[in-house]
Parts: C-alpha cells; structure tokens; sequence
C-alpha cells in the first residue's frame, strides 16, 4: 500500500496544523505512528517495501498519505515520488519566505542548533535562502505532475479564515469537507523559547535517536504532546526578537523576482510579501 497524497512542506509554514487536520479527519489514514517517514529523501536506502509498511492499515480510506516538510525542496526527492506513486495528489502551504527564514532561525536556537546571531546563522548556512526559492521548486514539481494534481496553499489565507483553508484541503483529497477538525482556531505550535537550552538539545538529540532506532511511535508522541511542549518551551510573547530593517531589506532584493514568478506561477497577488 502507498500513499494517494503527499504534503511536501515547507517547515514553518502550518505543517503541524495540517497534519493534525488531516490525522483528526474519519476518511483520511496517515502514515503509521510518525507524522514525517522522510523516505523519499533521507530514508531511501531503506527500500520501498520498509514505505510501505507505514501504509498497511489504510486499506479502506480514500485518502492515504504523510506529511514529510522536507520533499519540496529535494530534487531527488521528486524523482523517487514520480517513479513511485505517478498520480499522488502533492500539498504544499507557502509562507512569506524571510518570515519563514527568521522563524526557522528561532527553530533552530531553540532546539540548541546555533548559537550565533540571525546574520551570522546566514552566513554559515545559505541554505536557508535557497531552501526558501519557492517558485524554483514548484517549476520543477510541476515538470513532473500535472498543475491539478498540485493544490499550493498560502499560509496568509490560514490566518485569515482556517476553516476555508482547510476545507480546501478536504476538497482536494475528496474527502467531506464538512468535517470540522478540533483544531481549528487553535495554535498548535506557537513560536516559542527554550526554558533551558541545554535540556532542549538534549530532548532534540533523543528525538533524532528515537527516529535512527524506528522507535516511531514514541518519537511520534513526544514531538506532537503538548504537554511536553509546554514543558519544554514558553511563549515569547511581547518578547519574540525582530529582524533589523537592513537584513530585511536585503532579503528583499534576493527574494523580490522569486516572489515576482511565484505570483505568475499560481495566479496570486504576492505583493505584500515585499
């Protein structure tokens, strides 16, 4: 059995929001026990048939999928998804590029993975830009899937209405849109702080552990618990840090023709994102 879906990402940009709608929702079935199986790109080599154990329950669901953030910006990743499974239906919500590259600063300090400023973690990991090229890397998905076959979300149109944003979703996959998942109007992942740094790069190096042991169900239960969270981390509040105007404005000349096609590309107006 393999998926009929796939939401391909990015990170930061309500993932964990869709995930829980769609794990919360009677005719939709997603992988086993873990919200990201990461196959398609870091877990390959395991072979398709280790995938497709992840799937084995989903027999009577008409919607069958995962949620792996990372596949949207692999290009091997989107090889192996077409060799494999053709017709799946690919999700993807996109979010202001710099906001999403300083949030994920914030994600990576929280989980004790830099300690350097947000300029000096650019500068170290370039990535960070590239991995934000959105229109880049639906102009390669759409090589490969036909433009229906891809359903590409705003996470603006989130914040402004989520129950027609996740209807959309339930649209797509065929399912009833109707359903109201518990979750709307809730904050599933609020941006945060470590309460202690160092206990949350331990927590971080025991989810990275959990994952290279397949110990999926309990990774799974200690990265969706929110009462670990809470543990773990505490709101920033009036407190979250803001980016200086200049490195905003530098970003802004790097992203300003990417977002251009983008805008193009999906027949949408992205002009307050500069």
């Amino acid at each position: 059995m393999l998926p009929n879906f796939l939401v391909i990402g990015p990170g930061k940009s309500a993932s964990t929001f869709i995930y829980e709608c769609l794990r919360k929702h009677p005719e939709v079935s997603l992988a086993k026990n873990i919200k990201e199986t990461l196959f398609f790109d870091k877990n390959y080599q395991k072979g398709i048939e280790w995938y497709k154990k992840f799937f084995n329950h989903c027999v009577s669901y008409p919607a069958i999928g995962e949620v792996s953030q990372t596949y949207i910006v692999s290009d091997k990743a989107l090889e192996r998804i077409f060799k494999h499974i053709p017709n799946v239906k690919l999700i993807c919500c996109l979010r202001n590029p710099i906001d999403r590259i300083y949030l994920s600063y914030l994600w990576m300090v929280r989980n004790g993975m830099v300690t350097g400023t947000f300029e000096e973690t650019l500068e170290k990991c370039p990535d960070m830009i590239t991995n934000n090229f959105y229109y880049d890397q639906l102009r390669r998905y759409l090589n490969y899937f036909p433009k229906e076959n891809i359903l590409i979300l705003l996470y603006d149109d989130l914040q402004k209405d989520p129950p027609t944003f996740i209807k959309s979703i339930y649209n797509f996959l065929g399912v009833n849109s109707e359903f109201s998942p518990s979750v709307i109007g809730k904050e599933v992942l609020p941006d945060s702080k470590p309460r202690n740094k160092y206990i949350c790069k331990l927590a971080k190096t025991i989810a990275l552990g959990l994952r290279k042991f397949e110990l999926y169900s309990l990774l799974n239960y200690v990265t969706t618990s929110q009462t670990i969270f809470r543990l773990l981390f505490k709101p920033y509040g009036k407190d979250l840090p803001s980016m200086s105007e200049e490195t905003r404005k530098r970003l802004l000349n790097i992203f300003e023709e990417q977002i251009k096609m983008l805008s193009k590309l999906i027949d949408r107006d992205l002009s307050y994102w500069r």
